[in-house]
């Protein structure tokens, strides 16, 4: 048999395992065993001159690896056996950088696939697998870009496929080696992305800096318990996530981990976490003195704050869409930055009587454009850059506490007609507007 006629129906092979995968609607049912049982025979046959269709070498133990594949079809099949000795693998990157194919069927015999060996395989719709390799489905499968450290776990850097999947699976292991963090900015921008699942049983630790940030389809995704940290930005601009559970086993979260998710109504914490918790679905640490975040789409046109808290994180009230009026207890010491920022109908804020604050910082009320009432504490020593840009204060008076604001602090507040400044107090880079009247006291 020439060359050419073993090429050929190498090829007859392979066009009927297409017709198989057709029939198949290109989905895998969870647990199907692929034994191609029609196609056996036929593959066996040809086994000795796959090396026209695969690279491939063999191992030690007269098995045989994957390498590579040669061929340009849409629908491969890999064979069980190549003269004569079973086909156990699938090699580093054997498969990657194949636009042409769509759909591979992986026989019983496999029982490793290498790292990348799908990687940038753009057309790639299906895959048939044993279910044995369920546990460690490898990461293109799932739509997936990993690396390994020196320890042999796996972190989740992105996804594989291109960044017009709707949806992804985190899995427990790839390629026997546990997957327990999700890299840096590993989905940001992956804007078509809706959903997020992962293993029943996932030892995920940590969700990195920006993971998911700007995912603005995002919807849905539930925070394995086995997860102790969730970076700065993680979900920052997830604009379509509603609500988030924070599983008891979280210890760290980075601010603003939450920041410009407009759709979020509430955050929930497990009751059994020993370092936050949550009220009315606003987060807390857990001892109540740090307001981490109040969800940006909560309803409820007032909050008051309460008196256990002794700071409000970067960005806890930014973006609130519904509220109109706050009230700071005394016991605040300590706002972060942008803490208030583009809560566009926030009108009123008021700090209680004996407040200890000394820092407004900057862009504490940036483009709170409907801000028009403000008493600023008298033992605050200084006002931070932009602090008050582009709000709708019509008059403001700074105590004599205040011993310097920063640059553009009441830049572009066209509303602003009169300001008490205390006397001697530099105020030329504050930006305030020409048609304000300056009152010195």
């Amino acid at each position: 048999m020439n060359k050419e006629n073993i090429r050929r129906r190498i090829r007859n092979v392979t066009a009927f395992a297409a017709a198989l995968l057709l029939a198949a609607a290109f989905t895998l049912p969870a647990g199907t065993d692929m034994s191609l049982p029609h196609l056996g025979n036929a593959i066996a046959a040809s086994a000795e001159t796959s090396a026209d269709v695969f690279d491939y070498y063999f191992n030690d133990d007269n098995t045989v690896t994957i390498n590579g594949y040669l061929g340009d079809d849409e629908y491969v099949v890999i064979p069980s056996e190549i003269e004569g000795m079973a086909v156990t693998a699938i090699g580093d990157r054997a498969f990657s950088d194949r636009d042409s194919i769509k759909s591979i069927a992986i026989p019983n015999s496999v029982t490793s696939i290498g790292y990348s060996a799908f990687e940038n395989c753009y057309s790639l719709e299906s895959i048939y697998l044993p279910k044995e390799l369920y546990a460690n489905i490898p990461a293109e499968i799932t739509q997936v870009k990993y690396t390994v450290d020196e320890g042999e776990k796996v972190s989740i850097t992105g996804i594989a496929l291109g960044t017009d999947r709707t949806s992804v699976n985190i899995p427990e292991a790839i390629s026997g080696k546990t997957v327990t963090s999700i890299g840096d900015w590993a989905f940001s921008y992956c804007t078509s992305l809706t959903s997020v699942s992962f293993a029943d049983n996932s030892q995920l630790t940590s969700i990195g800096h920006g993971a998911f940030q700007n995912c603005t389809n995002l919807k849905n995704i539930t925070i394995p318990k086995s997860v102790n940290s969730i970076g700065v930005y993680a979900f920052s601009c997830c604009t379509s996530l509603a609500d988030i559970n924070v599983p008891s086993s979280v210890t760290s979260i980075g601010a603003p981990a939450f920041g410009s998710c407009t759709s979020l109504i509430s955050i929930d914490v497990d009751e059994d976490n020993a370092a936050f918790c949550s009220i009315d679905g606003v987060l807390f640490n857990k001892e109540k003195t740090s307001l981490l975040k109040y969800p940006s789409n909560k309803s409820g046109v007032s909050y008051t704050i309460p008196d256990s808290v002794i700071s409000i994180d970067y960005s806890a009230f930014s973006d609130c869409a519904y509220l109109e009026s706050i009230i700071i207890p005394k016991s605040v010491k300590s706002i972060r930055v942008n803490a208030f920022s583009n809560s566009g109908k926030l009108e009123s804020v008021t700090f209680e009587e004996n407040s200890e604050l000394t820092y407004i910082p900057e862009n504490a009320f940036d483009r709170c454009s409907s801000l028009k009432s403000i008493n600023i504490p008298g033992s605050v020593a200084s006002i931070g850059e932009l602090a008050f840009r582009r709000t709708g204060l019509t008059s403001i008076t700074i105590p004599a506490s205040v011993t310097s604001i920063g640059e553009s602090a009441f830049y572009d507040c066209r509303s602003l007609t009169s300001i008490f400044l205390p006397d001697g107090l530099d105020v030329s880079s504050a930006s305030i507007p020409s048609a304000a009247a300056q009152i010195k006291y």
